[in-house]
């Protein structure tokens, strides 16, 4: 890598950033900028403006990424024992239902760059759908939120600043954060029931919920794990990854799944069938309406992409895995 990079001479060299949230990656890039044979090294940022920074600059990066690093390795110390407590403890029971109580919704998904794919859609429709039936959400999220409606209070969470090496690792890091942001507000007090959307290595709803004894609804749309061994390169920390998705299963009081396959696969992991409610994917009916279109406008578009008018045009949104 160190080779590689030492014959490369592009001047400057550029490092895009495509969101602020991206920032975080910085450190590493720039330690990486820094064994080329470039003159300079040019930061460009999401509004294209260029900050050239030094490799006298980059030295605070090193300390910067160092760092976060030990601090990732303590994270997951932690988790580690915390989770091995929870898979030994049974299930606490929540407090009083509330049945038109308030949702605190949980995104702790760590994702960089543009947002595209079933997710987006997914989680816009869950959150606007309790907050149409007359459940107030609190949505809490490191990234913007998309198509979320506007009654919806957006609850905004730092992600850290600086990123440490190995990287799945800063997912337990970004938990202790979002945990902090999370208890010195009001959004603990207020909320009557947590929804958590399974991400990888977090399992903060649990530690949530059996805290403040409420209710803790966990979405699953597939192992993690399985996803990034198969799909993907694999964990290095596998085993972690895996007891922070059993905690999530074990103690959540309901789990809501997309398909009869993956209600299947629940139960294999232990999880009864009386806390499984199993809920397809489905579109918002007033945002994909062809009602919202003139009939002249329609037909422009089927012209102007070579679509026969009289056909008839299926839509797929998601991601192809």
């Amino acid at each position: 890598l160190l080779r590689q990079l030492w014959s490369m001479r592009g001047n400057p060299i550029a490092l895009p950033i495509e969101e602020e949230n991206s920032a975080a990656l910085l450190p590493v890039l720039k330690l990486l900028a820094a064994c080329t044979r470039s003159r300079s090294i040019c930061v460009v940022h999401p509004d294209l403006r260029c900050e050239t920074v030094s490799r006298w600059q980059i030295a605070w990066d090193g300390l910067r990424f160092a760092s976060a690093s030990v601090a990732c390795l303590w994270a997951a110390h932690r988790a580690r024992r915390e989770l091995s407590s929870l898979l030994s403890q049974p299930r606490d029971p929540p407090r009083a239902h509330v049945a038109s109580g308030s949702v605190l919704y949980l995104k702790t998904n760590l994702w960089f760059g543009i947002k595209a794919g079933g997710s987006v859609g997914h989680i816009a429709g869950v959150v606007n759908g309790l907050q149409r039936l007359g459940h107030p959400v609190t949505f809490a999220s490191a990234e913007p939120p998309v198509m979320i409606d506007d009654g919806v209070l957006v609850l905004p969470i730092q992600p850290p600043t600086a990123f440490g090496l190995p990287y799945e690792l800063n997912n337990y890091r970004f938990q202790q954060g979002f945990e902090r942001t999370l208890e010195s507000g009001s959004a603990m007090a207020s909320a009557d029931l947590i929804y958590q959307r399974l991400s990888a290595a977090n399992y903060l709803g649990v530690v949530l919920s059996r805290r403040h004894r409420l209710p803790l609804v966990v979405e699953y749309n597939g192992s993690e794990v399985w996803v990034a061994k198969h799909w993907g390169r694999g964990m290095k920390f596998q085993k972690l990854a895996q007891m922070a998705e059993e905690a999530m299963l074990r103690h959540a009081h309901l789990v809501v799944t997309i398909s009869e396959v993956l209600r299947d696969e629940l139960i294999v992991r232990g999880v009864e069938p009386a806390r499984i409610v199993c809920y397809p994917n489905c579109i918002d009916p007033l945002v994909f309406s062809p009602e919202r279109f003139s009939q002249n406008e329609r037909e422009a578009l089927r012209t102007h992409y070579g679509i026969p008018l009289d056909s008839t045009v299926l839509a797929f949104i998601g991601t192809f895995g």
